[in-house]
């Protein structure tokens, strides 16, 4: 039996309301919202350059109930902004290439909990646990890059602005197993409630609906189908026959791989028909170029997670982690 997948449109936001520095249209004023307690939450605040090679600040922060992410970027950070203070113009020093002479490529995004947000730094006010992690990164090639692996386990924690959507492991033929091992690490890592699925039994409502984590090789079908569009999808390594093939931030390629590769790539859910830019839910593939490259991606995730802390995404290959890009 063959079940078709259709890819849903994708939602490609203008570059300001992208960019983690946009403004929102209700700023907020800390700890004075109606309707938010007057007592304090944590939550995760990361800043980091590019695509996480360097990381400026993680720390647990304290803050008011109804903090927005810039406000608790601004108590923690040196951060300059622009147009009306909504716009981040840079944090510790490192600056907008928007605002810079000449303009540059690079710029800073705002992530929650793994997923870039469709609202600006003033807009998204934190929820309990979301980690908040401003990311500079070149946009040369991929101006929206819609969730990252590295701040794992989420979003499949605590989802986006308050929401958490089911999670499931949907795998191919024959990796059972594997699936069952990524279940068990969700269990253990306090997101219970994650099931696995073999493809055939799947429905269309928890395709477009769930966190999906995608376990199987080229030919699998929903691995297939987000290859063929793995440009609109913004990722940065794509199969070409049985080879996979690792491109730059510049979009130029860089390494190839024949066997033994891992992969592990996001992005926000594509079967979901409201579009990649609705911030509702994620899939990450979980592939390679062999049985042996599957297998070792999910041992990564598994036993070493923290491996892929701050990454876009990553190859696995003779036991190295290397980040996308790279």
């Amino acid at each position: 039996m063959i079940k078709r997948v259709v890819i849903a449109g994708f939602a490609v936001a203008v570059l300001f309301t992208i960019l983690g520095g946009c403004t929102g249209n209700n700023p907020a004023s800390t700890g004075t919202n109606p309707g938010f307690s007057a007592a304090p939450i944590n939550a995760r605040l990361v800043v980091s350059r590019d695509f996480g090679r360097t990381v400026i600040l993680d720390t647990v922060v304290e803050i008011d109930d109804g903090t927005t992410a810039l406000e608790a970027l601004a108590q923690n950070a040196v951060v300059e902004t622009a147009y009306g203070g909504g716009f981040v113009k840079s944090i510790e020093g490192i600056t907008s290439g928007y605002m810079s002479q000449p303009v540059t490529r690079k710029d800073w995004f705002l992530y929650v909990n793994g997923i870039l947000t469709n609202t600006g730094g003033l807009a998204y006010r934190i929820n309990s646990g979301d980690t908040i992690h401003w990311y500079y990164r070149d946009w040369t090639f991929r101006q929206s890059v819609s969730s990252i692996i590295g701040d794992f386990p989420e979003p499949f924690f605590h989802g986006f602005n308050g929401q958490t959507a089911p999670n499931l492991v949907l795998y191919q033929e024959g990796m059972e197993a594997l699936a069952g091992r990524l279940v068990s690490l969700l269990d253990s890592a306090t997101v219970p409630g994650t099931v696995k699925k073999d493809f055939i039994s799947v429905t269309s409502d928890e395709m477009q609906n769930s966190n999906l984590i995608l376990i199987g090789d080229r030919h699998f079908e929903p691995i297939f189908e987000i290859n063929d569009l793995w440009n609109r999808l913004g990722l940065f390594c794509k199969f070409n026959d049985g080879i996979a093939e690792v491109y730059g931030y510049d979009g130029k390629l860089t390494s190839t791989y024949t066997s033994g590769a891992g992969i592990i790539v996001a992005m926000q859910n594509p079967f979901n028909p409201k579009g990649t830019g609705v911030c509702e839910n994620v899939c990450w593939v979980v592939s390679g170029t062999d049985l042996e490259g599957i297998t070792s991606a999910v041992d990564l995730i598994s036993t070493a997670p923290d491996s892929i802390k701050y990454m876009a995404g990553a190859i696995i290959y003779n036991g190295t982690v290397l980040p996308l890009p790279h």
